[in-house]
């Protein structure tokens, strides 16, 4: 091969091959950047899960969503949490003053009025949830 002195056509050919290659070469070095944020995001949420599990297993506990039962018992004006897989109860807690005052209000509007029904007070002997035994 013998050297030349390029023509003007020549050197607008290599001018245009050039500026293709440079755009190409920018398009895969965003590429690559996107790969590698997308790698990155990939490997937090393994670790998320790696961390995750890893709690569990190490302290034998998981947190999940579990429907439960609020049972007042206006007689002794507690609310006790009940869950509903176990029946296990979960919570007593002393009733606030104004689930305290609902009660009353719900037993003014029950109050006996002529030829209306009665409400009668719990017998001795009747369960309530103050007898009900477990870990409070």
């Amino acid at each position: 091969m013998l050297e030349c002195v390029m023509t003007q056509e020549e050197i607008l050919h290599e001018a245009y091959v050039l500026s293709q290659a440079i755009n190409r070469q920018t398009e895969l070095e965003n590429e690559l950047k996107a790969m590698a944020t997308q790698a990155k995001a990939q490997l937090a949420r393994e670790e998320a899960t790696i961390d995750t599990a890893t709690q569990r297993i190490t302290s034998g506990k998981m947190h999940k969503m579990i429907d439960v039962d609020i049972i007042p018992d206006y007689v002794s004006g507690v609310v006790l949490t009940k869950r509903r897989d176990t029946f296990e109860i979960i919570e007593r807690r002393d009733m606030t003053a104004r689930e305290l005052q609902s009660e009353l209000d719900m037993q003014e509007k029950e109050t006996p009025t002529e030829g209306g029904p009665s409400v009668s007070a719990p017998e001795p002997g009747d369960k309530t949830v103050s007898d009900v035994e477990g870990p409070f």
